[in-house]
């Protein structure tokens, strides 16, 4: 949480022997004192979102898979509108999308508007957030270099669909359990098979 484990340890070590010794307004200087310097390193630590290269033709794909098949379609407009019926499940994977489409998606799967702000906003820090009604994820994948890449990978887990919103740079369908047309498979699983088939290949 502060940058690295040392900056953590001792931190917890000082404000820990002020405490013990009576000195619950020293521990709380401490605190006050050094988180915004220990936060200042945690945010220059973090990774720069890579530069989103948008695809030709648009990046917002639309994988349904029920009783019918797996259907692969394109652009907002082919996400069914809800709810979803039982037996559907549905993955959107959007690639480096307009804020427009961003606004689109969210409001077609019914994701509250600070979704939409945290994918648009980017330089997210790695998390998992749980709500009633949908689970909230952000991971990064790495490109081994000089200097490391992370790019940025926003995940929604709702009933019945996945929504997955990554730059150009990161190819899901390329990942170990979704090569070679394994897809429809995993798909049929349900939304929350995919989420691990993806979350397994970054982690």
């Amino acid at each position: 949480r502060y940058g690295s484990s040392r900056i953590a340890w001792k931190l917890a070590s000082v404000v820990n022997a002020a405490a013990t010794s009576g000195r619950c307004a020293v521990a709380l200087w401490i605190v006050e004192s050094l988180l915004p310097t220990c936060s200042a390193k945690a945010r220059s630590a973090r990774p720069a979102r890579y530069p989103a290269t948008p695809p030709a033709g648009g990046g917002i794909r639309v994988a349904i898979r029920d009783a019918a098949g797996l259907r692969e379609l394109d652009g907002v407009g082919a996400i069914p509108p809800g709810p979803l019926p039982p037996g559907m499940s549905i993955w959107i994977d959007a690639v480096a999308p307009s804020p427009d489409d961003v606004a689109a998606i969210t409001a077609a799967l019914g994701l509250h508007a600070l979704i939409a702000e945290d994918i648009l906003e980017g330089n997210q820090r790695s998390k998992i957030e749980v709500t009633e009604d949908h689970i909230q994820i952000v991971l990064f994948a790495l490109v081994y270099g000089d200097p490391i890449v992370a790019s940025e990978i926003d995940i929604v887990l709702g009933d019945r669909f996945l929504l997955t919103v990554h730059d150009a740079d990161w190819e899901p369908r390329e990942t170990y359990h979704l090569r070679g047309g394994a897809l429809g498979t995993v798909l049929a699983r349900g939304p929350d098979h995919l989420l691990w088939a993806i979350c397994d290949d970054l982690v």
